[in-house]
């Protein structure tokens, strides 16, 4: 099989890989596939207290005999999602699973980058200690 063609291969393959990862990227899709619920505050007074929670951040709230999980975003939905122990649970499975997939993709373009010699010791297409690079430059 020709290089290239292996080549080719290789990263429609890593560019699939990342376009599925990419929908979770964000913490508010996360959020949303764990089972979190978005909230919309609708007073004054909710809309004070969104405010006053940090942006960005999981907080654990003890209501009673549960503790309910909140993340605010008030920045980019006006909103704050909730969710309970289950959906705590399961986000922290899809933060673990979404670690292992951007580790796994790092490494597969490391491996690529230096099947194809791009490093700079060599050359490659950028030049380096050894000259090499595009152009008469």
């Amino acid at each position: 099989m020709n290089k290239t063609i292996v080549l080719n291969l290789i990263l429609a393959l890593l560019a699939g890989c990342a376009g599925a990862m990419d929908s979770l990227d964000s913490d508010e899709a996360l959020l949303a596939a764990a089972g979190f619920r978005a909230v919309y505050p609708r007073t004054a007074d909710h809309i004070d207290q969104l405010y006053s929670l940090p942006p960005g951040h999981l907080l654990a709230d003890n209501a009673g005999d549960h503790i309910n999980y909140l993340y605010a975003d008030p920045a980019h939905c006006g909103c704050y999602y909730q969710g309970d122990d289950a959906a705590h649970e399961c986000l922290k499975k899809l933060l673990a699973e979404k670690g292992r997939a951007d580790a796994q993709l790092q490494a597969s373009m490391w491996q690529l980058d230096q099947s194809m010699n791009y490093g700079t010791m060599y050359g490659g297409m950028y030049g380096g200690m050894y000259g090499g690079g595009w152009g008469p430059w």
